[in-house]
């Protein structure tokens, strides 16, 4: 996760989006926890009072927010959601891979004649796909990994956010309903409509984000092979 890589318009929104989210989430937590101690939303009032300087604080806020949220998301998500389900749904291909890796591990520990303790650490602490790619050019490397990185960030990170907020709408809707005398029927079918619409937003968005890791994951050894083709050839030409 790089927070200051590169900066962008697009690297801003993907961060600010879902921060917005969760800030406006946990305002109407609070706010919820002060009704029930005072009777009275206090952070709404102050909101519609203070329009302005609540907008001036909310900016930065969502971007502080959006980047906890990356944390969040890259420190405990990521492996649950996306890199253990690749590795149990795409056996051969993780096979192909570990195979690659100590192929061109194994290859690189003979040409730097790496002998016991140094070539164990070898193993052990040099990714060998980043390795070889140095023979390709940064901007295509950066291009790869950044459209991966930027719709992952973002599907999940926005999911997460929507996830967060769906509690606080069902009890606004919930109490917002008994003070309006509304059938408890109805309320039981909005409720369950948005619980409906809320787990086809989760499939989708998860569904999408795994093809786009799975697509990554494709590209990026691939380029590793071929770097690795290549510069053998290099080398075999020159002797």
């Amino acid at each position: 996760m790089n927070l200051f890589g590169s900066f962008s318009f697009s690297r801003l929104i993907k961060t600010f989006l879902p921060g917005l989210v969760l800030c406006l989430s946990i305002l109407i937590y609070l706010d919820i926890i002060l009704f029930l101690l005072v009777n009275k939303y206090i952070i709404f009032n102050f909101v519609i009072g203070n329009t302005a300087l609540f907008t001036i604080l909310l900016i930065p806020s969502s971007v502080i927010m959006g980047i906890f949220s990356n944390i969040i998301f890259f420190t405990f998500a990521r492996n649950y959601i996306i890199d253990n389900n690749f590795r149990l749904n795409n056996t051969k291909f993780c096979e192909f891979e570990d195979y690659i890796t100590k192929l061109v591990k194994e290859d690189l520990i003979e040409k730097m004649n790496l002998k016991g303790d140094n070539a164990n650490m070898f193993n052990e602490f040099i990714d060998v796909k980043s390795f070889y790619l140095n023979k390709i050019e940064i901007a295509k490397i950066s291009f790869i990994k950044d459209s991966f990185l930027y719709y992952l960030d973002f599907q999940l990170n926005i999911l997460l956010a929507i996830d967060f907020t769906v509690p606080s709408i069902i009890y606004l809707i919930i109490t917002q309903s008994i003070k309006s005398s509304i059938h408890w029927i109805t309320i039981s079918i909005i409720i369950i409509v948005l619980m409906i619409l809320i787990l086809l937003i989760n499939l989708i968005f998860i569904k999408s984000a795994r093809l786009n890791y799975k697509h990554h994951k494709r590209k990026y050894l691939s380029l590793v092979v071929g770097s690795f083709y290549f510069t053998n050839q290099e080398i075999n030409n020159k002797k």
